[in-house]
């Protein structure tokens, strides 16, 4: 049986990342996702995080935001996981008893930091206040005005204010404005839309390389050429390919060499880093992240749907989903002029005439974002994937994100 994990991040008021929240659902024997209880999901997302893929791999060295009900506080399940590594999310749904704020204060004595989620005040929660770290508030439900009242009561305590649910900058900047430490969603993932704003643009050596890396037969000699007339492009192919990832005993000063040596798969894959690289600059690292991990994961998911000859348009397809948060444009105005294949920009627009199999891809990949796990399945079974198939992908293409910025 599998744990599906999805992650969230958090970032604080300079947009670095401080940790994610992991979100979870244990697979059914089928490809319906079967409702479970609090307890089990938590108790999987912990295995998860032991035995399966690793703290480590699912968070990328930060923290990690885990839910716990009642039962597992009580039974000293966060003691499984590292104090330096987690934050233990007190459900709200959970009654502030005195085994409740024994086991809380535990954890604390220990070096955990404790957060509480979706706080609404009461002074039944005022032990539970002592303990915390971090109060959450949902901002949609509860609006940014009624808790915010709170938010400087808890700084001169201490704790840390987070919003939950912001979605677009707006939500981000006003937050800040009233206070709060940290924030929650994919705000930055959305795009800035100013008025009269011209659209930024990829050099012609750039197009001439996308377009070129597209075909299913490499013609070498042509994408050497087009690197040989950008210096940039030299530089950055000869640095790459004598990085420490591929560990050569010689130093590679050839362009077409390099290219023999990386292969067909590894030049589409250095060529698509490289622009989103230089699209993403002067964005947080998140995005880019969030790039890398769409365009892996959607290759992926290609490969188990049987689709090994679309992988690159697949590739392609994850990265450039988020293209509008990175040029600040809409989506439809910024792939403008992009020789993409018409089953990418289809699947992006929500075109009709699209390779349905791609719009399936594309959905899978931002539902399982959003862990709407029932989507996913269906998806899934659209695709005719594996049920364990989405969490295992999901995982290997956060590692390969992680370690190809790196």
């Amino acid at each position: 049986m599998r744990t599906f994990v999805a992650r969230q991040p958090i970032i604080d008021c300079t947009r670095s990342v401080i940790g994610y929240e992991l979100l979870y659902r244990h697979s059914a024997s089928s490809l319906c996702f079967d409702a479970v209880d609090g307890c089990s999901a938590s108790a999987h997302v912990i295995s998860h995080s032991l035995f399966g893929a690793g703290l480590e791999n699912l968070v990328s060295g930060k923290l990690a935001f885990i839910n716990f009900t009642r039962q597992l506080l009580v039974q000293g399940f966060p003691n499984l996981l590292p104090n330096d590594s987690v934050v233990v999310e007190i459900l709200e749904t959970i009654h502030p008893d005195e085994e409740v704020i024994a086991a809380c204060r535990s954890l604390k004595k220990q070096g955990y930091l404790l957060a509480l989620d979706d706080y609404v005040h009461s002074e039944a929660f005022e032990p539970l206040l002592q303990c915390a770290a971090i109060v959450k508030f949902d901002v949609k439900s509860a609006g940014l005005v009624r808790p915010d009242r709170q938010v400087p009561h808890f700084q001169t305590r201490g704790l840390k204010a987070l919003a939950e649910k912001i979605e677009t900058w707006a939500d981000f900047e006003r937050a800040q404005v009233l206070g709060y430490s940290y924030f929650q969603g994919y705000f930055f993932a959305r795009p800035v839309l100013v008025a009269g704003r011209r659209t930024p643009s990829l050099k012609l050596s750039q197009c001439q390389l996308l377009e070129a890396v597209q075909h299913p037969d490499l013609d070498f000699a042509k994408i050497e050429r087009i690197i040989k007339q950008d210096v940039s492009l030299s530089y950055k192919l000869l640095r790459y390919i004598n990085s420490a990832r591929f560990a050569r005993p010689i130093t590679i000063d050839s362009i077409g060499q390099s290219l023999l040596l990386l292969g067909e798969v590894e030049v589409r894959r250095w060529a698509s880093l490289l622009l989103l690289c230089s699209l993403g600059e002067n964005k947080t690292r998140e995005l880019v992240i969030l790039a890398l991990v769409r365009a892996r994961f959607c290759e992926l998911l290609g490969e188990a749907a049987r689709m090994p000859d679309r992988k690159a348009s697949l590739f392609l397809m994850g990265m450039f989903s988020l293209l509008d948060a990175l040029l600040d444009a809409n989506l439809e105005e910024a792939l403008q002029g992009l020789p993409l294949d018409k089953d990418v920009t289809g699947a992006l627009l929500g075109r009709s005439g699209a390779d349905s199999r791609f719009s399936s891809t594309f959905q899978l990949v931002c539902d399982y974002e959003a862990a709407d796990w029932p989507s996913v399945s269906r998806h899934a079974l659209f695709l005719h994937i594996p049920e364990d198939f989405p969490g295992v992908a999901y995982t290997t293409a956060l590692q390969w994100a992680e370690s190809v910025l790196s």
